[in-house]
Order: C-alpha cells, then sequence, then structure tokens
C-alpha cells in the first residue's frame, strides 16, 4: 500500500492489525492507546493524512514509546513496527 509515495508493506499491515488487535481498549497511565487503531484506519483510506495531523502526530508518539519498550526484550522482533514509525515519520514530515 503506498500513502503519498510512501509504500507500507503487507508484512508491516499485518503487524499493525495484530497489534491494534492485542492493544484493544489498553490504556498506558490513563491514556488510550490510538496508534494501531490510526494506523488501520489511514491503511483502510477512513482517514486522510492532511485531516488527521494530531491523531497521526500522537499515534508517532506511541509508537515510539511501543518500540523503546520492546527493543530491550531480545526474544521480541519488532522490525516492522520500526519501519513503520519511521515511515510514519516520514509521512507527518510530508505533510507540512
Amino acid at each position: 500500500m503506498v500513502i503519498n509515495n510512501i509504500e507500507f508493506t503487507e508484512e508491516e499491515i499485518e503487524e499493525v492489525d495484530l497489534a491494534r488487535d492485542l492493544c484493544d481498549g489498553m490504556q498506558v497511565e490513563g491514556e488510550k492507546v490510538i496508534c494501531f487503531e490510526v494506523l488501520t484506519h489511514l491503511f483502510n483510506h477512513k482517514v486522510l493524512v492532511e485531516e488527521n495531523k494530531d491523531d497521526l502526530i500522537k499515534a508517532y508518539i506511541q509508537l515510539t514509546q511501543y518500540n523503546k519498550f520492546w527493543s530491550a526484550a531480545e526474544w521480541f522482533n519488532n522490525k516492522h513496527i520500526e519501519m513503520v514509525t519511521s515511515k510514519l515519520r516520514r509521512l507527518i514530515r510530508t505533510e507540512n
């Protein structure tokens, strides 16, 4: 899938879907985890980048924290979400 000239692979999209299901209804320090839901909506064309900048920035921040948390676990392969995080950052920057 290509969004604003940034390609998201099928594996990355599947990993986001899986994480969305695992984090459904989850809160961290009283704040709802929205990053995977926002990305799923983006992938399914339910939201537009230019109309949801605040949610995309919040999703990027949450993904960064998610990556930081899981990077300490040697047994957990987080490469797809790390790539999605990097691409989301580029997507946000291209809209500025």
